[in-house]
């Protein structure tokens, strides 16, 4: 992430705020595929047609794994968020 405009300290701290982390599915569901694509198009940025980069902060961080458990269908779907080297599986 670049900041432009301030100086080092405050990069830092903008820096601890943020949370970096990519969020993979596993959808059969065009129609469901599409609506989580939607979601997390609100998010981050499309990398690849099931996977996005989401440059977050910490607190929008939560609201975004709270979304997405809101929306899988547990046993039918699949959900990942990988973030700082830890894998989640939603």
């Amino acid at each position: 992430m670049t900041f432009y405009n301030l100086d080092s300290v405050s990069k830092e701290f903008a820096r601890k705020k943020t949370k970096f982390c990519l969020v993979i599915y596993d959808i059969v569901s065009n129609k469901r595929r599409l609506k989580l694509a939607k979601l997390l198009e609100g998010y981050g940025t499309r990398v690849q047609r099931s996977c996005f980069e989401v440059d977050i902060e910490k607190l929008n961080f939560e609201l975004l794994i709270k979304d997405i458990r809101d929306f899988i269908k547990p046993m039918k779907e699949t959900i990942s968020s990988y973030m700082s080297g830890i894998k989640k599986k939603l």
